[in-house]
């Protein structure tokens, strides 16, 4: 018998899809905070660049395999 709160693939992949973006949110207002007196050498800002960047990739590639969309057509509309 499933318990009530078992979720489906896909309701798996929209929460996922939801905490990846909170995460870019996050680490985006980190990086806004970077600055030369809390991060001197650039170190910690060029890691959360990475995790962004990462992180986006991931979304792009949840949202096509929710949609089933082009890469091309889910960039153009994000803006990217």
């Amino acid at each position: 018998m499933n318990a009530p709160f078992t979720l489906s693939d896909t309701e798996r992949a929209r929460l996922n899809l939801a905490a990846h973006v909170r995460d870019i949110e996050r680490m985006d207002r980190e990086l806004t905070g970077c600055n030369p007196t809390n991060d001197p050498h650039g170190y910690r800002g060029a890691a959360l660049e990475r995790s962004i960047l990462a992180a986006q990739a991931i979304v792009l590639a949840e949202v096509q395999s929710l949609t089933g969309m082009s890469l091309d057509r889910i960039a153009k509309g994000c803006g990217l």
